[in-house]
């Protein structure tokens, strides 16, 4: 089986590159993925981004496939 979810999530992302807030904007329609997807999007880090050279907050929105292959 070749089985898949896919999901969209809105990262809120603080000057230093951490995740302040995870939304989910498009979901698996499975609970349990979109818990598991929301807790390792939390764990990311990114680079900041910069604005005339000075780290600054940000908001991403990532879309994400998960699949599983037997």
């Amino acid at each position: 089986c070749r089985c898949g979810r896919r999901w969209s999530l809105v990262f809120d992302i603080d000057a230093s590159g951490k995740v302040t807030a995870v939304s989910i904007v498009r979901s698996s329609g499975q609970a349990d993925f979109d818990r598991a997807a929301q807790q390792a999007a939390t764990e990311e880090r990114f680079s900041p981004a910069l604005r005339d050279g000075q780290p600054v907050p940000f908001t991403l929105t990532y879309s994400y496939r998960f699949r599983i292959q037997d």
